[in-house]
């Protein structure tokens, strides 16, 4: 028995076979479809290799109550005659065990495919990376075992943090993955080590083997490092566009805000396409793009904790 489904294309309703039937029968292709669908399902329940011995095409009439039915699946090749058996061509492609295998195998690639693309992380490899880390921050040493604060329990839990964030290319792999506590998540806020100013401190030798002795191959970093420009910088850049924003105010939003950008805080690779970018927006608005920048939560954090 090869189970209680059958798999099917989604293109199967408007394939020319179909069509074929169709027309030479004078049904609708909803309702041949419908027909093949049944005939499938019990060969599916009946064969184990595709033939079906004892039954020929006038059984195939009798049982999808269309005369002409078993004659018509012939002449468009979905039926074969062997000598007083059926055979249904490419049968282990569409059904039996294999062919089920092989949809839930693929299924289960494309989910995971599309967890490791969004970032998130499957719970095998989160549970690799926290024995790893022997369920220990990597960036302050804090674990379970030494308690919670009684202001914020919620920040003294641990959870994976990608060194190199996903908004700027950085994968969902084991070398690029590490246990953090909440607080030092938050704190670092989807920067890279170098921006966010945090180091790999309190790691394991595995840890080290997994991760530090790989940190810097082209595998974990898509594009060079920024360097923020300075004030004259800007302020050459803005005078040779005649650029009608102004070079202080630009330079010291994304100063204070750690030259990042957007509400998910991406980290700005081009200053000069983000100056670009202030002067389509003043001249849609008439005003600066940005408002006053509101202190984020990891700097809250970091306020409240002095």
């Amino acid at each position: 028995m090869a189970g209680d489904w059958i798999k099917i294309e989604k293109s199967t309703l408007d394939k020319p076979e179909i069509m074929a039937i169709a027309s030479k029968l004078s049904l609708s292709h909803e309702l041949v479809f419908a027909k093949c669908v049944k005939l499938w399902s019990w060969m599916d329940t009946h064969s184990s290799d595709g033939f079906c011995k004892g039954v020929n095409v006038s059984w195939v009439d009798v049982f999808v109550q269309v005369p002409g039915f078993g004659q018509a699946m012939l002449d468009v090749g979905w039926l074969r005659d062997r000598s007083g058996a059926l055979e249904f061509p490419n049968f282990n492609r569409h059904c039996g065990d294999t062919a089920k295998s092989r949809a839930a195998s693929f299924k289960r690639q494309i989910k995971h495919r599309e967890k490791r693309k969004n970032g998130q992380i499957p719970g095998t490899l989160r549970r690799h990376v926290l024995e790893r880390d022997r369920d220990t921050c990597v960036y302050c040493g804090w674990n379970p075992s030494k308690g919670t604060s009684p202001n914020d329990p919620q920040l003294d839990t641990l959870s994976i943090d990608h060194v190199v964030p996903v908004c700027a290319g950085g994968p969902t792999t084991k070398d690029n993955l590490v246990t953090a506590c909440m607080r030092c998540n938050i704190a670092k806020n989807g920067r890279s080590l170098e921006e966010s100013g945090f180091a790999l401190k309190y790691v394991t030798d595995k840890c080290n083997e997994e991760v530090l002795q790989k940190r810097d191959t082209s595998s974990l970093i898509s594009s060079p490092s920024f360097v923020p420009p300075s004030l004259e910088e800007v302020r050459n850049y803005c005078a040779q566009r005649n650029s009608p924003i102004d070079p202080e105010q630009f330079h010291a939003h994304y100063t204070a805000n750690g030259w990042v950008q957007g509400h998910r805080n991406k980290p700005i690779r081009d200053w000069k396409a983000a100056v670009i970018t202030w002067e389509r927006k003043r001249k849609e608005h008439g005003s600066e793009p940005f408002a006053p920048r509101k202190e984020s939560i990891a700097e809250k954090i970091a306020r409240l904790s002095k």
